[in-house]
């Protein structure tokens, strides 16, 4: 699926959207259900801003129900085969946008002429701890973490009426690092030692200015088969808030570093994203990985594009986080929870063909620590059993991804 680049009212603003829609239960015809729908799950789905078509009440297959009670037919069978009520590719657009999203202003600390990391770094995880953990209560708020499958359902039922189908890269495990922080670096041999002696590798997603890069280990990493990725020009959080000249400023003083590692893919600090930094990365990058399936840590707010198929930005490759692996040691406060907490979201994905395209830092406030690494370990390797064994890099993932839907 290919979207249109153009101009989002976010173009002035904290993220991808500044405006929630209504988002509705879906209801499923059990003949019409997926597989991987059991008749207890409580599914959601964003509505566009638009009117709805007129679709035979008695026909419908997928219907909406909004707070107010009200049912709305979303998807009703016909002669013709399966007829939605809004027009399908401006409703996928607007939830792979995040249009529908509520996103805050931006964060006040961004516009401070102090970057906020001189904050010591366990007192700004501690913050985002205590914030995660406020949105975690938040009942109403939509998307639900982990997952919610309301759009991937309607998009499997809409593809079970399809004539043809897209070619859907085979479901595999993903592993990225961002490295936040000098003392990063001195925990990056012993995370990777973890994934080699499991047949794995992973991707290492680097800061190039506003911190020390390790060059030695980042050599180390590209020798031994791992992929170098770009973390934005400096982790300051005001990427997106900048203008698309000053963006590409940025990104031309990573040239050398692009090209010393051949780097092919980027994760904005923080999630931090706009569509407009999306179209500024097409030219210097082929795929991105700044977009969470569904996004409960963004600064600016709740979103995700609610899927974990990758998809394109016109030539520029999203590949979904689905597995932000220390989400839950932020929301319990340990790690023995970690892997309990993500084996639901595993099987899910697996039993959806999605990817499980995991995110981790390996910051001592994070990853970096002997309890963290331990049920990393664990996690890789109960990831290998539910997916086979098949795992590539994010690179090779991107190269599969083509054609619309």
């Amino acid at each position: 699926m290919t979207l249109a680049m153009r101009a989002s009212p976010t173009d002035s603003g904290a993220g991808i959207a500044d405006t929630q829609s209504a988002v509705a239960v879906l209801g499923i015809d059990p003949s019409f259900r997926p597989a991987w729908v059991s008749p207890e799950m409580r599914l959601y789905i964003p509505l566009p801003n638009s009117h709805p078509r007129s679709l035979p009440v008695g026909e419908a297959v997928a219907w909406g129900t909004l707070k107010s009670g009200e049912r709305i037919p979303l998807v009703a069978s016909g002669d013709s085969g399966l007829a939605t009520a809004y027009v399908w590719s401006a409703w996928r657009d607007f939830i792979l946008t995040e249009q529908y999203a509520t996103w805050r202003r931006r964060p006040l600390y961004t516009r401070s002429p102090i970057s906020y990391r001189v904050v010591p770094d366990r007192l700004r995880h501690a913050l985002a701890a205590r914030m995660c953990r406020g949105r975690d209560k938040e009942p109403a708020a939509f998307p639900f973490p982990p997952f919610d499958g309301g759009f991937v359902a309607l998009r499997d039922i809409l593809r079970r009426g399809a004539t043809s189908a897209p070619t859907r890269p085979a479901p595999r495990i993903c592993l990225t690092h961002d490295i936040d922080t000098p003392a990063g670096f001195e925990h990056v041999r012993e995370i990777a030692e973890v994934e080699r002696s499991l047949g794995l590798r992973s991707s290492w997603n680097v800061v190039p200015f506003g911190q020390c890069v390790d060059f030695k280990t980042c050599d180390w990493l590209m020798g031994a088969g791992y992929e170098i990725g770009l973390h934005g020009h400096c982790h300051d959080n005001r990427l997106i808030y900048l203008s698309e000249s000053e963006m590409r400023r940025r990104f031309d003083a990573c040239g050398e570093f692009i090209a010393r590692y051949d780097v092919r893919g980027f994760r904005s600090p923080s999630w931090l994203r706009n569509m407009r930094l999306m179209r500024v990365l097409a030219g210097y990058v082929d795929y991105d990985c700044s977009c969470l399936d569904f996004d409960w840590l963004c600064p600016a707010g709740r979103g995700g594009v609610l899927t974990p198929d990758p998809f394109r930005f016109g030539r520029l490759v999203e590949l979904p986080t689905t597995i932000p692996f220390e989400a839950p040691a932020m929301l319990t406060g340990g790690a023995p929870e970690t892997v309990a907490y993500w084996r639901g979201k595993v099987e899910w994905l697996k039993g959806v063909g999605g990817q499980a395209l995991v995110s981790t830092h390996p910051d001592p406030h994070y990853l970096g620590n002997p309890p963290m690494i331990r049920a990393y370990a664990t996690f890789l390797e109960e990831l290998l059993s539910v997916f086979d064994g098949q795992w590539s890099l994010p690179r090779v993932l991107a190269d599969e991804v083509s054609g619309d839907e």
